[in-house]
C-alpha cells in the first residue's frame, strides 16, 4: 500500500516537473515574440508632369441679349485660333463655362453681364507652359483675359502613379528592414518577421518642396513612408 503511494507520488512528482519545462519553454517563446522594434522607412522619386492645363478667360458687357451672344461667339472664335495656332489640337480644347447675366442693380454700366472660359489639356506640357505665359496674342485679337492662376492655370499633372507605386512601397519597406538591422546589431538582437506594416500615404510635392501647391510646378517629387513592427529574435 504504501508502495503504492510512494510510486504514485512519484510519477506526479514527474508530471509536474515536466508540465512545468513545457509550459516553461512555451512562455520563453512567447515573450520572444512580444519583442519588436518599430521602423520607418522612405521611398522617394523625382517625376515630372506629363499632363498639363490651362483656361482663357474673358468678361465684358452689353445693354442687349443679342449683342451678348454674338460678342461671345467672337471672342470664343478668336480664342479658339489663338490656342490652334499655339499647336493644340481641337480635341483638346474645351469651351467648359458660358454665363450671361442681368444686373440688377442701377448703376450698372452694362445690363447684362457675360464669362467665357475656353480650356485646353495636353500631353505637350511645355507647350501649356509657353502658352499660358504669352498672352500677348489674344489681346491683339481683342480678348481681355481675366482670372488668375488657381482659376486659369497652368496646372500640371502626373498620370503614370500606378506604374511606381508598388515598387515604392517595396523600397520603402526595404529601408524599413535595414533600420531595423541597424538597430538589432547594436541590441544584440536579430530581425525575425514583420509584425504589423503601415503602408503610408503618398505625398506629390512641389519639385523644389516648397509649402505651395504640387499643380503648379512641371518637376514634382511622390514619397511614401511606410511605418513597420519586426519581431526581435
Amino acid at each position: 500500500m504504501n508502495n503504492n503511494i510512494g510510486i504514485a507520488a512519484l510519477l506526479l512528482s514527474i508530471g509536474l516537473i515536466i508540465s512545468s519545462a513545457i509550459l516553461g519553454i512555451y512562455w520563453k517563446d512567447s515573450r520572444s515574440f512580444e519583442s519588436y522594434v518599430t521602423v520607418k522607412g522612405l521611398s522617394e522619386r523625382e517625376v515630372y508632369a506629363d499632363r498639363a492645363w490651362m483656361a482663357v478667360s474673358t468678361s465684358f458687357g452689353s445693354n442687349s441679349v443679342e449683342d451678348v451672344r454674338a460678342v461671345m461667339s467672337s471672342q470664343e472664335t478668336k480664342i479658339r485660333s489663338y490656342l490652334t495656332e499655339k499647336g493644340f489640337a481641337e480635341s483638346e480644347i474645351i469651351t467648359d463655362n458660358i454665363n450671361i447675366y442681368e444686373n440688377e442693380y442701377k448703376e450698372a454700366t452694362y445690363r447684362f453681364s457675360a464669362n467665357l472660359r475656353v480650356t485646353v489639356t495636353s500631353k505637350n506640357v511645355d507647350a501649356i507652359e509657353k502658352a499660358s505665359g504669352d498672352k500677348t496674342g489674344l489681346i491683339e485679337r481683342g480678348v481681355l483675359v481675366s482670372g488668375d492662376k488657381w482659376s486659369n492655370g497652368p496646372k500640371y499633372y502626373y498620370t503614370q502613379f500606378t506604374d511606381i507605386k508598388t515598387e515604392m512601397i517595396a523600397e520603402a519597406t526595404k529601408e524599413a528592414e535595414k533600420a531595423a538591422k541597424e538597430f538589432a546589431s547594436t541590441s544584440g538582437a536579430k530581425v525575425g518577421k514583420i509584425r504589423r506594416a503601415n503602408q503610408g500615404i503618398f505625398q506629390i510635392l512641389p519639385g523644389d518642396r516648397s509649402t505651395e501647391s504640387e499643380e503648379f510646378y512641371k518637376d514634382k517629387v511622390i514619397r511614401v513612408v511606410s511605418t513597420l513592427d519586426f519581431y526581435l529574435d
